[in-house]
């Protein structure tokens, strides 16, 4: 992930109105872990602390999240149950982006499975959806992948399309310009 896609996640983070914002999750229980599509981009989002504490009679949110752009087949093997969720998160790029009351903490790279294994649920802990649930949300996934693969396509194709036509209509322009300036020096002599 670029640091651009990065700063997206926290406009994520400030969103109020979550009906905007599609996030279907994979399991209702817990862990809470989820797919997200923003921009062009699919992520998982891993829940590790949603809590609320009382501080000097004041109620405090405390959000903490988990953030990788997943191998979409790791994604379904995860889904499958296949593989553990630690399993998933230890081959994936993790960033942790967190939260207090309205602060927003700055997101932090996790390098080891060791800064964060205590908000992880345990190494052999896997997803258990039913089949149905599974395979739709493998569908989701997969067609959501393919419509992302084909907008990129088109969008470079278009922008190549583009820069050959201006570089087109810039060499044109210049050619008007050289027999502009010979027209005028011939019909002068």
């Amino acid at each position: 992930m670029s640091n651009k896609d990065l700063q997206n996640f926290y406009q994520v983070m400030e969103i109020e109105d979550w009906s905007n914002f599609k996030m279907p999750l994979l399991a209702i229980d817990e862990p809470i872990f989820g797919v997200v599509s923003y921009l062009d981009r699919i992520y998982t989002v891993y829940i590790m602390q949603d809590r609320t504490l009382l501080k000097n009679n004041h109620l405090v949110d405390i959000k903490e999240l988990l953030i990788t752009e997943p191998n979409i087949n790791d994604l379904c093997n995860v889904i499958d149950g296949e593989i553990s969720i630690y399993n998933f998160f230890e081959k994936s790029d993790k960033y942790s982006i967190g939260k207090i009351a309205n602060k927003i903490f700055p997101i932090m790279q996790v390098n080891s499975m060791i800064e964060i294994s205590e908000k992880l649920p345990s190494n052999d802990f896997r997803l258990t959806l039913n089949q149905v649930c599974a395979n739709d949300y493998k569908l989701y996934i997969r067609s959501r992948c393919e419509r992302l693969k084909e907008y990129n396509d088109f969008n470079d194709s278009f922008t190549l399309k583009k820069f050959k036509n201006v570089e087109i209509k810039k060499q044109i322009e210049s050619l008007n310009k050289l027999w502009e300036v010979e027209n005028e020096i011939y019909s002068n002599r």
